[in-house]
């Protein structure tokens, strides 16, 4: 007899444990940053539109939450971190 599936995450979990992902892209970026390995640029470029995706889909997924001004309160604090990661790091988005 196979166990019981997984329970299917809330909306909320999945919003958490996206946004706990982008403080960890956030704190490795961060730490390219300060690198000057030969290689670093393409990992920076290649964590930075990751970065960009989840962005997108957090916000997307808050949008789907339904909560009004909230939503458009955050999702434009996560575009300015954006902008302001992207001018720090040198990288247009």
């Amino acid at each position: 007899m196979s166990p019981a599936p997984s329970p299917i995450p809330t909306l909320d979990d999945l919003i958490l444990e996206l946004y706990a992902k982008q403080q960890d892209l956030g704190a490795y970026l961060r730490r390219l940053n300060g690198n000057d390995d030969p290689d670093v640029e393409a990992r920076k470029l290649a964590a930075f539109d990751l970065f960009r995706q989840n962005t997108a889909t957090l916000g997307r997924l808050i949008a789907y939450r339904g909560q009004g001004d909230t939503n458009r309160e955050l999702t434009g604090a996560l575009n300015q971190v954006l902008d302001m990661m992207s001018q720090e790091l040198g990288v247009r988005l």
